[in-house]
């Protein structure tokens, strides 16, 4: 269990600057899947959970995406088809830069 509560403390702590971000360019984001479940029924974290799932009106997601390209360089990275022709999935996914102990076998072999 003390792996998920790691991962869970990542998650937050970029749920933190993509707040923060989303906060001070007016763009409005929304907890949805097992960040919502667990938002209501837990008051924080399904307990197995250890991701942030966030979704945004389609005008707000292009703004993010916009701004957010130049400004998440350093300790964060945006992973989306607009920065990574190699993207894998719809979302984007806003990821820290610092190396972890975890790594996630299918993004092994794709360039950021």
């Amino acid at each position: 269990m003390y792996e998920v509560k790691e991962l869970q403390d990542y998650s937050l702590e970029i749920l933190k600057e993509l707040d923060s971000f989303c906060d001070k360019h007016n763009i409005e984001y929304f907890a949805i899947e097992g960040t919502l479940l667990g938002a209501v029924r837990h008051n924080g974290f399904i307990p197995w959970d250890d991701d942030i799932d966030v979704c945004m009106k389609r005008e707000d997601y292009n703004r993010f995406i916009k701004l957010a390209k130049e400004f998440f360089n350093k300790d964060y990275v945006l992973d989306c088809f607009e920065t990574n022709k190699k993207h894998w999935t719809v979302c984007a996914k806003l990821q820290l830069v610092k190396e972890t102990k975890f790594k996630i076998k299918r993004l092994q072999n794709i360039a950021l």
